[in-house]
């Protein structure tokens, strides 16, 4: 049960329905906000109530309304259920549902806490200095490895965290050093030696 964005759902279509005062509505109008039968919307109105954030009263009888008193506003948990989502790595989920449902005092609460846990870092980890690098992403990667990308997306990414043995320099038309400081090939082409800046071995590419 997506208690969350229920309850966000319910905020948002009585927007004009202050905290803490009741008002009545029907159950029918609650399927007609959640898409859903009976059963399930009674279902959620019972976890709502358990977790505090309404107030429900049923109408005795056939055809009598019920009252709803909406206990909590809806940006903190908006708040606390993105947060969630980021921590848990669904980055998607965490910015759509902020995206739908978040006002901008809300929107702004959120960036800088993100803002917060961005950027460079260096951490203790097992007696040993560790460096770290987060920034929000919000596309699937699926693969990092330069020789099986197919994506933009991917081959952007992997732009920003590896350098490639040589450049080409698009004005002057010639291939410049990178990673290798220097190079040489055999007679036929088909194989090439590339010395490397920080080690003193060379690597070996063959077709």
């Amino acid at each position: 049960m997506l208690t969350v964005p229920h309850f966000l759902e319910l905020r948002r279509y009585f927007n004009n329905h202050e905290v803490g005062k009741p008002f009545s509505v029907t159950v029918d109008k609650l399927t007609g906000i959640w898409y859903c039968t009976p059963r399930y919307a009674k279902l959620i109105v019972r976890k709502l109530c358990e977790l505090g954030w309404i107030e429900w009263k049923a109408g005795r009888g056939r055809g009598h309304t019920s009252v709803l008193t909406l206990l909590t506003d809806s940006g903190e948990i908006l708040l606390q259920e993105v947060k969630l989502r980021m921590e848990q790595g669904n980055v998607k989920e965490a910015m759509e549902l902020m995206n739908r449902f978040g006002v901008a005092a809300v929107k702004e609460q959120f960036m800088d806490w993100l803002s917060e846990g961005m950027g460079f870092s260096t951490q203790a980890v097992s007696n040993k200095l560790q460096d770290t690098l987060r920034f929000p992403v919000y596309r699937s990667i699926l693969t990092l490895d330069p020789g099986l990308i197919y994506y933009d997306f991917d081959a952007h990414m992997v732009g920003q965290l590896f350098n490639t043995l040589v450049e080409y320099d698009q004005e002057s038309r010639t291939v410049t050093p990178c990673i290798a400081h220097s190079w040489e090939s055999s007679i036929d082409a088909r194989e090439w030696t590339f010395h490397l800046k920080k080690a003193s071995c060379s690597i070996m590419v063959g077709n």
